[in-house]
């Protein structure tokens, strides 16, 4: 299993910072781990990057309009960057909830009434933890689960091993090559950096979800297909 040094290793002879064979100083492994670091930071807010979404549940209070989320907080858990969907189970059964954005939150005319059924969440992403809004407020305890994507966990050392799905290693190992060029007074060649960004690409485009058409079906009548929908019947 490849090392971080190792893939660090990798991405330096690719600028050329060191020869085949030879290993980065001391210190130069610390600075390309943080920048690996970084690196894997921002690829964690790019919901393209990330390989795997988290299925976290949580239980509501009585009456408590909002949860702190974070770890050791209200909800502990790790803070999400945000939350793609989300679903509340209510004796046995999984109910959607709609998650809404800003604008619709603020719209929203009683945030404060009380209901055994949930509707929506809105979630403040703050930092360094965020908070969960649910709408109408639960007036009894129920689980909700958040849909979010898994943040890259950091690298603690150069010793440590990867593991991350087939595709990964490669695009790492040039996006670091790219990112390190900087830091050792290289310029990346033209293959160098059009391999970074189709390597990543193919990851994005693996990881792409597919989008699928819905309509209210109380807008049909009971008796209007999608087939008629598309005909415009």
């Amino acid at each position: 299993m490849t090392t971080a040094l190792q893939l660090i290793t990798g991405s330096m002879r690719l600028i050329e910072a060191v020869e085949s064979g030879e290993t980065p100083t001391t210190d130069e492994q610390a600075d390309a781990l943080a920048v690996l670091n970084q690196l894997l930071e921002s690829w964690s807010i790019q919901g393209l990057a990330v390989y795997r979404r988290e299925f976290s549940p949580y239980v509501t209070v009585a009456s408590q309009a909002s949860y702190v989320i974070g770890a050791g907080e209200e909800w502990d858990g790790a803070r999400p960057t945000a939350i793609a969907e989300a679903y509340v189970t209510i004796d046995g059964y999984d109910y959607g909830l709609r998650v809404l954005n800003d604008s619709e939150y603020a719209a929203e005319p009683n945030k404060t009434l009380e209901s055994s059924v949930p509707e929506s969440i809105y979630y403040d992403p703050a930092y360094p933890d965020g908070r969960v809004y649910v709408v109408p407020v639960p007036d009894t305890a129920l689980t909700i689960t958040l849909i979010h994507d898994e943040a890259f966990t950091a690298l603690s050392s150069v010793s440590t091993a990867l593991s991350l799905p087939p595709g990964y290693e490669r695009a790492l190992r040039f996006a670091l090559a790219v990112e390190l060029a900087p830091e050792f007074g290289k310029t990346p060649s033209p293959i160098v950096i059009s391999t970074a960004a189709d390597s990543f690409g193919l990851i994005k485009s693996r990881n792409t979800q597919p989008q699928y058409l819905s309509f209210d079906a109380t807008l049909t009548s009971g008796g209007y297909s999608l087939a008629d929908f598309l005909a415009d019947a």
